[in-house]
């Protein structure tokens, strides 16, 4: 690699005019003729090989994790002489202006051969010379600032102030160690390999039984990765330089530039309107590379997204930074409760309905980002998972910065601590009072308290699997229950609506149990049941109960209702009986929103007693799955034939079907057109894959049509060389 000679900085603290090699020295000054950045050993030992920029035929690039040695080779015009050459090493932070050493944006290191530099801090060093080979070493601290760093060599002969400077035309990026004890970042080796370099994984989504997982691919090594996660940090967050070393305040930056609602210069537009156009869904999305490459490409914010999008693309940037980071999803999560632990269900004798006490209803799940570090800022019983979350507005702010807010604290209930976890606490802690308004003066009667179902089945992908992980107690105590006093003076004191209310009266001679149909295929009918038991042995009872079913979104908003029927049950005795609406598929059709999600609703009075029941289930409809087959091998430049199929589960025909593929073997996104496909039929969409370098790669399929959509499949494949 041939290095040419450069001027010194006019302001230069540090050394004189660099020039030509002295005429007036009987020792001309060391020419360095070539640097070797030794890329090979050095991307193997950081862990670094699977970066593009450092497998670039031209220009490549080294990526090194920060307070670990770094190896280069410099060729000279001539044997170093230790007792006459001078030669000193220079480290400069590229992404900021005016550098110093005051800022730790500079260092300068003379060489010799012993390490110079304080354990932690940055270091150089001369291993040993052989001819006009040195072999030079360094370091950069454990807390080295983030981003890119250019290495100068300064060379000069004793008793002689002329300078000559070279300059490696390779530039080093300094990323974060997870491997290093000192580094604020380090975590356990054996999960190294899920949380920081594991390019595939799984996002669940949809309910919690049965639950839906995603599969998505980070693509953290990918090109252009790394450079938008530093231009997030730099750029759009504007992170001042002094900041730039500590993960808290770059996962912190990160999470306010991922959501570009209330963002200037962010990545993705988010929306849960469940209005899209199908080239723009947020369901067509599954890998985060693709997303950042054509965000940085034009620095514009890509349409749409929505929390499980954007919690991929934040894991992702967040691996490429060396932190190790994974998707998490909560079922039943309240979003934007300003009452605290109290969520308020209003219902009324017509069956309408109406949440008070947060602006938005239960989320039916939300997916936020959790990354692994130390809390040197507020303790070490704060350490280990934080929670980042690109999707809530924190109010008051013109941003989305969340967290990172301790997984521990959370659990603790110490949610206080920075940043914003009483977001999170509220969210997977509150519980539901459910009322009835009847009567002139809107009377209220307090008929349930739902304390299990917000914030259930929190899940990840388990690691060294392709299984789920239920880490809902790593987030709540499972035997330990929030004190109902407290969450009726919550409700006592800040919502004057609920202030004047009665209790429902205890009955326990009837049973009620709802249940909603699981595993309907799209294109089947489904339905909610309700199952009634009489456990007294001498009373009768007359029962109203009115069953409604309504689309929803994953949001929690609630589409007007599509069926509703009203029983009148005669129980008798030790009796049992049930109630069932059915809803075909010609009355949710046209009706059906993403993500195929329904509730029904169960409202029911025993007459005698005048005692009130209410409950909900929510019922998701399954897709078919898209089969990816594949013939042959996949080899290095060779081109592939691969079948995408499914059959048309409905009994309609389905028109303007487009599949999209992506993955690592697509430089973007691929979409095929679909014939129109009759009903019961199979699709068949044939289309060739071309690898362009060896290694596994997972391949993903979506298909987006007018009847149908969110249909998804995938396959792991490997590339050969060819022999």
């Amino acid at each position: 690699m041939k290095m040419s000679r450069l001027q010194s900085p006019v302001n230069s603290p540090y050394r004189d005019n660099v020039g030509s090699i002295p005429h007036n020295s009987n020792l001309p000054n060391l020419v360095i003729k070539k640097f070797d950045p030794r890329l090979g050993i050095n991307l193997k030992l950081h862990d670094t090989l699977a970066y593009e920029m450092g497998k670039r035929e031209s220009s490549p690039q080294l990526v090194t994790r920060r307070g670990q040695v770094v190896y280069l080779y410099l060729y000279l015009d001539r044997e170093y002489s230790p007792s006459l050459d001078i030669m000193s090493a220079i480290f400069t932070y590229k992404d900021c202006e005016d550098a110093s050493v005051g800022h730790y944006t500079l260092s300068v290191i003379p060489l010799s051969f012993k390490s110079s530099g304080l354990i932690g801090k940055w270091a150089a060093w001369i291993a040993g010379f052989k001819g006009t080979r040195i072999d030079l070493r360094f370091v950069s601290s454990f807390d080295c600032t983030i981003g890119r760093w250019g290495i100068e060599i300064d060379t000069k002969v004793k008793e002689n102030n002329e300078r000559s400077t070279y300059a490696l035309d390779t530039l080093m990026y300094v990323i974060f160690n997870p491997y290093a004890p000192d580094d604020e970042v380090k975590i356990d080796d054996t999960h190294i390999t899920e949380y920081v370099t594991n390019e595939h994984g799984l996002i669940y989504r949809g309910n919690m039984k049965p639950n839906n997982p995603t599969y998505w691919v980070y693509g953290q090594f990918a090109k252009d990765v790394l450079d938008c996660a530093l231009y997030l940090i730099t750029d759009v967050a504007k992170l001042p330089v002094s900041k730039r070393s500590n993960a808290v305040e770059i996962t912190r930056a990160l999470t306010s530039t991922i959501n570009a609602n209330n963002c200037d210069g962010g990545v993705m537009l988010s929306s849960t309107t469940g209005n899209f156009d199908k080239t723009e869904s947020p369901l067509l999305w599954c890998a985060s590379a693709p997303i950042l490459q054509a965000y940085y490409s034009t620095k514009e914010p890509l349409r749409f997204a929505n929390c499980l999008v954007l919690a991929g693309v934040l894991t992702t940037v967040c691996r490429a930074l060396g932190i190790a980071a994974r998707p998490v999803t909560c079922f039943n999560f309240v979003h934007g409760n300003d009452l605290g632990l109290v969520v308020n269900l209003t219902y009324d004798e017509d069956h309408r309905k109406s949440f008070k006490g947060h602006s938005s209803p239960i989320w039916n799940y939300h997916v936020w980002t959790e990354v692994w570090m130390k809390r040197t800022d507020i303790g070490d019983e704060y350490d280990g998972w934080q929670i980042l979350d690109p999707t809530l507005h924190v109010p008051g702010t013109s941003v989305f910065s969340y967290g990172p807010t301790s997984v521990k604290g959370i659990r603790k209930g110490k949610y206080k601590a920075p940043y914003n976890g009483t977001f999170t606490y509220f969210g997977i802690n509150s519980q539901i009072f459910v009322w009835k308004k009847s009567g002139g003066d809107e009377h209220l009667k307090l008929i349930a308290v739902d304390r299990t179902t917000v914030g259930s089945y929190i899940s990840t992908k388990a690691e060294g699997s392709w299984q789920r992980a239920d880490i809902t107690q790593e987030y709540k105590d499972p035997k330990g229950k929030v004190p109902c006093e407290e969450c009726y003076s919550a409700l006592l004191d800040k919502s004057t609506d609920f202030s004047r209310f009665s209790l429902a009266e205890e009955f326990n001679e009837v049973g009620f149990t709802l249940t909603a149909t699981t595993d309907v295929p799209f294109g089947q009918p489904f339905s909610g049941r309700l199952d009634l038991v009489n456990i007294n042995s001498s009373k009768s009872f007359t029962i109203s109960v009115t069953l409604t079913v309504r689309p929803i979104l994953y949001s929690g908003r609630e589409a007007p209702v599509i069926k509703s029927e009203i029983f009148d049950v005669k129980l008798a005795k030790n009796e049992a009986a049930f109630c069932k609406t059915i809803v075909p598929y010609e009355e949710y059709a046209e009706t059906v929103l993403s993500e195929f999600l329904f509730k029904c609703t169960c409202q029911a009075n025993v007459k005698e007693t005048d005692f009130d029941y209410y409950s909900e289930a929510v019922i998701k409809l399954q897709l078919p799955k898209i089969t990816i087959e594949v013939n042959s091998s996949f080899y290095v430049d060779k081109a592939t034939t691969c079948m995408a199929s499914f059959v048309n589960p409905l009994p309609i025909a389905i028109t303007n079907g487009l599949i999209f593929l992506q993955g690592p073997l697509f430089k973007k996104i691929k979409a095929v057109t679909v014939e129109d496909c009759a009903p019961k039929k199979k699709i068949m969409v044939f289309f060739t894959v071309t690898p362009v370098k060896e290694g596994e790669f997972m391949l993903l399929a979506k298909f987006m049509s007018d009847q149908l959509s969110e249909i998804e499949g995938s396959i792991l494949i490997k590339v050969s060389k060819q022999g």
